[in-house]
């Protein structure tokens, strides 16, 4: 009788243990995987901090992440504007390449679109307060730059085959509305004046 309370009393302990360690048993799902991961990407510069933009999927299952790389003091408080960056992952979110932009463009549209199966962001060239149209290739490596016009930057999506680009003129104080095509001409443009300065 002892002997068979033991073993109910053993497998009473027992069981709840196997069943934790089932339970935590985690098999790999590679498409799961695929559509959810949660990735933490970081600087060996404790100084740097990045601003995630837009992201967007490529042909071969892997994102490209547009952002802003900002250096901080101690604080937190950023110390130099923020650097365009292109981040390129394959399709489990692994780091596979990056790239960080020349400091004379800036201010990027935090928009990242997809047109005829190429990706493009507009940013400012801020030596001349000129929009730019960059070309990313699914590498994440930027394939052109194109000269649009205009100044600031300020939002920008996908209209069929061209893009909407929303952008600010200081001299007329007015916002602008253009289309612009993927070769970077303008086709067609709309002002709205904001009104006089206060």
């Amino acid at each position: 009788m002892k002997k068979r309370a033991m073993r109910y009393l053993a497998i009473a302990f027992l069981m709840p243990l196997f069943v934790g360690v089932m339970s935590c048993k985690n098999e790999a799902d590679p498409e799961a995987d695929k559509r959810f991961f949660t990735r933490f990407y970081d600087d060996n510069s404790f100084n740097v901090a990045y601003t995630p933009l837009d992201a967007a999927q490529t042909s071969d299952g892997g994102y490209l992440i547009l952002a802003l790389k900002r250096t901080v003091d101690l604080t937190g408080q950023d110390v130099t504007p923020g650097r365009i960056y292109v981040l390129k992952t394959n399709a489990f979110g692994d780091f596979i390449s990056d790239e960080t932009l020349d400091e004379n463009l800036g201010q990027p549209a935090p928009s990242l679109m997809t047109v005829g199966g190429k990706f493009y962001f507009f940013c400012m060239q801020m030596d001349n307060f000129s929009i730019q149209l960059m070309e990313v290739g699914e590498d994440g490596r930027i394939d052109q730059q194109l000269n649009v016009g205009g100044a600031y930057p300020l939002a920008a999506g996908v209209d069929g085959n061209n893009m909407m680009l929303l952008h600010f003129d200081p001299g007329a104080r007015t916002t602008i509305m253009s289309v612009v095509a993927p070769s970077g001409h303008i086709e067609k443009t709309k002002g709205f004046n904001i009104g006089a300065a206060d």
